[in-house]
């Protein structure tokens, strides 16, 4: 019987392996690094802000590969486009503030939404210009200590953009004291107030988010080999899709077949009312201290693949009767923006599809260059003939 038992371990361990190196040889496995250097400093007002006159690039190997990023000397990312705007200094400025969606995760500078706006802008002359100050992985609280950053540079007639994610929506902001932040200044803060551009006061030394470098990440490195994370079931399944071919496969369709026949949706972890309404109430502390500026505030809804794409809402609603609506973050919002008084658009309509992945890639799931290209559509239509053009 132990004989008979342990000739089954074996075998199904030599049919995996074999099962590994041969998918291996037809399917790229991806990195779990696709910055090729550290792209946040510290700053002196308690933000992060991307490392100004960096050069880095970006490649997960299956969804994009070296795309390029170039960070100003205003600690923002380059909008080539910016360029060829039309009008002076004295010329408006549009504010995009968001995370890796606005930033442009996978996408070469001339690739992201902020970018193609200020083309298509361009293109009817319009003298405004497109400022990307969106960084990845961050959330509605440093959105709103970000606004200390970008505060100096502000003139009355601009405008502030936040793309709200569902990341944001549902992020745990609670503990957040945001009656803190939003006015801290530097220490050479009437030098900077003359810029145009946001500029950063960096702290000295240069201090970079996650600078030392894990086990981990010397062993694929040196090697090519990811050891993925065995402290938890999640943290496994999160991580073999970057050591494992047969993961790599497997694991989202698997996922897909979880979001199908799980529970009720609007149950699961993070979808907290509490957790949406602390949110916007950051957004308004936003709103309110931009306005002292004579600026004006903006939250852009920009929902995620789970939502705008047909194959992935099936599931994800359990073939559509998990939620009371189909663009469910802009129902969750509605009333949190009126409480508020806040403008609230949703670009649900501007991407959905019932093509797969037609705007974001397969793995990663940010939006791809025409996902991209959609938002940055629908903005323009909204800045020079819809609900915003009519704004000074």
């Amino acid at each position: 019987m132990l004989k008979n038992a342990l000739l089954v371990m074996v075998s199904l361990l030599v049919g995996g392996l074999l099962l590994e190196f041969g998918l291996r040889i037809v399917v790229d496995v991806p990195s779990p690094y696709p910055y090729s250097s550290p792209l946040l400093v510290k700053d002196e007002r308690s933000v992060w802000v991307l490392d100004p006159e960096a050069q880095i690039t970006m490649s997960n190997v299956v969804d994009f590969q070296a795309k390029r990023v170039r960070i100003n000397a205003s600690g923002t990312r380059h909008v080539p486009c910016a360029a060829k705007a039309a009008g002076g200094d004295d010329r408006r400025q549009l504010y995009t503030v968001g995370d890796s969606q606005t930033f442009g995760h996978g996408l070469a500078d001339d690739e992201t939404w902020p970018n193609q706006l200020q083309c298509l802008l361009n293109q009817r002359s319009a003298p405004l210009r497109v400022i990307n100050a969106g960084v990845p992985a961050t959330n509605g609280d440093q959105y709103l200590m970000r606004f200390t950053y970008l505060r100096p540079s502000l003139r009355p007639g601009d405008r502030i953009v936040i793309a709200f994610t569902w990341n944001d929506l549902t992020a745990d902001t609670g503990a957040f004291p945001m009656e803190k932040y939003g006015q801290q200044t530097c220490p050479d803060e009437a030098g900077i107030s003359s810029s145009r551009m946001p500029q950063p006061c960096l702290a000295k030394p240069k201090t970079y988010y996650q600078e030392k470098t894990t086990w981990r990440r010397q062993l694929f490195d040196s090697t090519g080999v990811f050891v993925p994370d065995l402290g938890s079931v999640r943290g496994f399944l999160e991580t073999a899709t970057f050591s494992s071919a047969v993961g790599f496969v497997a694991l989202p369709k698997l996922k897909l077949l979880y979001y199908r026949f799980r529970g009720e949706a609007a149950k699961e972890r993070g979808h907290d009312p509490a957790k949406f309404a602390l949110n916007l109430k950051i957004a308004a502390r936003i709103r309110d201290l931009a306005a002292e500026k004579g600026v004006e505030t903006t939250v852009v809804l920009l929902p995620n693949r789970l939502f705008y794409d047909d194959v992935y809402y099936q599931a994800y609603s359990r073939a559509g009767v998990a939620f009371p609506e189909r663009d469910y973050p802009r129902h969750v919002t509605r009333k949190h923006c009126e409480v508020h008084g806040l403008t609230c658009l949703s670009l649900f309509e501007a991407l959905r599809t019932d093509q797969a992945d037609r705007h974001n890639f397969p793995f990663d799931g940010h939006l791809n260059p025409a996902g991209a290209k959609a938002v940055a559509e629908q903005m323009h239509r909204w800045l020079l003939d819809g609900p915003l053009s009519a704004r000074p």
